[in-house]
């Protein structure tokens, strides 16, 4: 599967796994699932997680007891589980909880338990599910199903690539009151044909922290300007709406964005004299990496 080699979204990689961090985000927040990646998850590298025990539903014992949290971690294929305390000291709502990920480990999966003086146990783990995430040795996860290649389609950079792309997360205004987290995305594609008669696309893939498909779509990309090389055809827009609200509208969750894909086609419009005209691609799977949405502004 190839992938843009200038996918990241500026998410910065140092070449050594053993200096290379993931950090793993669980936040008590109302307004979305609160949880969040910064990096990638490699083997070699170190992953550290930060819990707030607020996630945790109402303690049973009196306000004050000694109630630890345990943050619970397995690596696979290999099965090694590590669990250590998030749960902080004094005023502090927590620890952050360090592991080194094994050399062999393709994917992590994490929940927590909370435990109480009087015995009473409760969990946080995606009820029962728990949070996965894919390992990485280079560049940024591919989560599955990716945005697959349309299997009539002709690859040929010549026909159309992308000139310049990116993707974007910020908390923009809705209606006089409320505020939404909007994901957007820009494609600026050549096309080498400028006749007006040709129609252009994108197949796009959306996903949460944990690689979970949220949101899949087709955008259209539109003629901008034509040059002496071709057509340049621009899709810039919206692709996901976020969490959100504001005074008299109520509150909605939705999911974080974490990781966009897409791939782009063009076709010639048929003639009355076709069945079916060719369709392009340059066959590479387009992907960025966004930050959580309290990072982006929300």
């Amino acid at each position: 599967m190839e992938k843009s080699p200038s996918a990241g979204g500026g998410s910065g990689r140092g070449t050594d796994a053993e200096e290379s961090s993931a950090v793993l985000r669980f936040r008590h927040n109302a307004r979305g699932s609160g949880v969040s990646r910064t990096g990638s998850i490699r083997p070699g590298g170190k992953l550290v997680v930060e819990y707030d025990v607020a996630r945790m539903p109402s303690r049973t014992t009196a306000a004050g007891a000694a109630v630890d949290v345990v943050c619970h971690v397995r690596f696979s294929p290999g099965g090694q589980l590590y669990s250590g305390s998030v749960q902080g000291a004094g005023a502090a709502k927590q620890a952050p909880f360090q592991v080194l990920v094994p050399a062999n480990a393709r994917a992590v999966e994490l929940w927590f338990e909370s435990r109480e003086p009087n015995g009473t146990i409760t969990w946080d783990s995606r009820y029962g599910a728990n949070y996965t995430f894919t390992t990485v040795a280079t560049g940024l996860p591919i989560p599955e199903p990716a945005v697959e290649l349309r299997p009539s389609a002709i690859v040929d950079p010549s026909k159309i690539h992308v000139v310049t792309d990116s993707a974007t997360k910020a908390s923009a205004p809705i209606g006089s009151l409320g505020r939404q987290v909007q994901t957007a995305l820009t494609i600026r594609a050549l096309i080498d044909d400028p006749s007006p008669d040709i129609d252009a696309w994108a197949d796009i893939h959306v996903f949460d922290p944990s690689d979970e498909l949220i949101h899949t779509g087709t955008v259209i990309l539109t003629v901008r300007e034509t040059t002496s090389e071709g057509a340049l055809y621009v899709w810039e827009n919206v692709i996901y709406q976020g969490t959100g609200g504001g005074s008299g509208m109520g509150v909605w969750t939705r999911p974080d964005t974490h990781i966009v894909q897409y791939r782009v086609y063009c076709q010639p419009r048929r003639t009355v004299y076709e069945t079916q005209a060719s369709v392009f691609t340059d066959a590479i799977l387009h992907e960025f990496e966004l930050p959580s949405d309290q990072d982006a502004g929300a």
